[in-house]
């Protein structure tokens, strides 16, 4: 079997660490811990890299990559009035924190449903480096959690407010997705303020939205049972081919929020 294109990035991104003599492990979800030095360890994601990997495969895009990463350690002390400016959240798998590198961290979360948890974060996203944000973080900015909720609602949703409302014709019905810039934050885009204005005033309310991967987010009229059903089979697809899934649970977006309404079971055999 060949490689998928992001286990060929992540073997070039594991020789271009150890060529540097920097310890590195790998979680479970497929993110990274790399131990840059004592007081910067970022957590890594290579799902940005990969899909550029997909569209023209280069070495040295790699190569870049890790360099940029590496010289991003002074994100840890970034000061407030900087790091304010790119704070968001994003859905997380809760059993992948249950990882001790993440215990080790205790980063700010909101637990959401059975599988998912909110984190918080700011980053520099063109090199895929995440900084989660933890009470150490809360310390040094002299800021609460609170505050850093609010701010993370509203930078996300200014990015629901410059997505795209697309549809899928499906007989006389539609199934909603979203076009987005940060196609990684697609999926937790459900949780803001501004999705719930978009989606009354131009597709339905209230909602039922699948989110098997970061970037997919499939959204349903709430009162239209038959198409939620076909839609669950093409969520557990996607979730089914994606080398990182992020859920197989079925949101209903109200006015009374976001609540978990159902997981999808895994076929048998």
């Amino acid at each position: 079997m060949n490689p998928t294109a992001y286990e060929q990035v992540a073997a070039l991104f594991e020789q271009e660490l150890r060529a540097r003599g920097i310890f590195f492990s790998r979680n479970e979800d497929g993110t990274y811990l790399v131990e840059a030095s004592p007081s910067y360890q970022p957590t890594v994601h290579l799902g940005n890299l990969t899909r550029e990997w997909e569209k023209e495969p280069a070495a040295d895009m790699v190569h870049h990559f890790v360099r940029v990463v590496l010289e991003s350690g002074d994100l840890t002390d970034t000061a407030w009035d900087v790091a304010r400016e790119g704070i968001y959240f994003c859905l997380f798998p809760k059993e992948d924190l249950e990882d001790p590198s993440w215990q080790a961290l205790g980063p700010l979360r909101d637990d959401l449903s059975p599988g998912l948890a909110k984190l918080y974060a700011f980053d520099r996203r063109e090199a895929g480096t995440t900084v989660w944000i933890s009470g150490s973080n809360l310390a040094h900015w002299g800021v609460t959690a609170d505050e850093i909720r609010a701010l993370a609602m509203q930078h996300m949703n200014e990015k629901m407010r410059q997505a795209e409302v697309d549809f899928i014709d499906v007989d006389t019905r539609r199934i909603a997705i979203l076009g987005t810039e940060e196609t990684n934050l697609k999926a937790s885009l459900m949780l803001t303020e501004e999705f719930a204005r978009r989606m009354k005033a131009e597709f339905a309310w209230p909602v039922y939205t699948l989110v098997p991967a970061d970037d997919y987010m499939f959204i349903v009229p709430a009162d239209d049972k038959d198409l939620l059903n076909r839609a669950t089979g093409a969520a557990m697809r996607e979730y089914e081919r994606v080398d990182l899934p992020l859920s197989r649970e079925i949101f209903k977006i109200s006015d009374e929020g976001v609540r978990h309404f159902a997981t999808i079971e895994r076929k048998s055999g």
